[in-house]
């Protein structure tokens, strides 16, 4: 399914179960989905831009009770993309999953903002983001987490991770929380370093070239969110491409 510019819904109905792959390439996108009490969906949202054209989309969700998103966000070679994605857990039993892959390279520009509202008790999220960046690629991932007052047994957590692959990529990370209830479970982490050398001259030392090595180990790092995407068509894409190259 490929987004277009006009605002798209879309509704997952009582119980059902759905996995949905959406194409952004090239054109905005605002998209606005409902899922309904006891409905889970695997959600894949592959951006690109081959251009310096500025990309920008926006994604609001819904979840009642006992309902489940699993989100992948992945954007590779990024030239000037911004995402912006609202989850609202309104019913208790909620469950949300943000996962995001971003590779970008000279030029490339990418801004990550995440909003999770905890809006009802017993709801829990996850996010976790990495981005591999190379030349003098940019990127930004701004997370908050909101439990609304009564929204007791929340649990929450988030991560965002950089590699960078040159001294002029750069990596930010922004986390906010705010929790108005007292009995919850919310925490945040964000880490952005270069390769580990030590591991890169371990490989070497055993007859892998260091380009080899290198790919190896970004292949590694990246491993962690492809794994929890729930498409085996775009698992395997992405491991090949990570494979091929950085």
């Amino acid at each position: 399914m490929t987004l277009t510019g006009e605002k798209q819904h879309i509704t997952i109905d009582r119980g059902q179960s759905e996995t949905i792959v959406l194409t952004v390439a090239d054109t905005n996108a605002d998209l606005e989905i409902t899922i309904n009490g006891g409905a889970e969906l695997n959600l894949i949202l592959k951006q690109t831009t081959v251009n310096a054209k500025a990309l920008t989309t926006n994604t609001t969700i819904n979840c009642e009770a006992n309902s489940r998103i699993n989100i992948s966000t992945i954007n590779i070679e990024p030239r000037n993309i911004a995402n912006t994605l609202i989850v609202n857990l309104n019913g208790e039993g909620a469950e949300a999953t943000l996962n995001g892959l971003y590779v970008a390279g000279a030029g490339g520009a990418i801004e990550n903002r995440t909003e999770i509202h905890h809006h009802a008790a017993h709801c829990t999220s996850t996010e976790l983001y990495k981005g591999i960046l190379d030349g003098n690629a940019v990127a930004k991932f701004a997370g908050l987490i909101q439990v609304a007052p009564g929204a007791q047994k929340t649990a929450a957590r988030q991560t965002n991770r950089h590699l960078l692959l040159s001294p002029d990529a750069h990596g930010y990370a922004q986390p906010h929380l705010i929790i108005n209830a007292d009995d919850v479970k919310c925490s945040h982490g964000a880490t952005s370093g270069q390769i580990d050398r030590e591991q890169l001259f371990y490989m070497q030392q055993r007859g892998i070239d260091a380009a080899t090595a290198q790919r190896l180990l970004v292949a590694a790092f990246a491993n962690e969110v492809v794994a929890l995407i729930p498409d085996e068509a775009t698992r395997q894409e992405l491991t090949a491409l990570l494979s091929a190259d950085v």
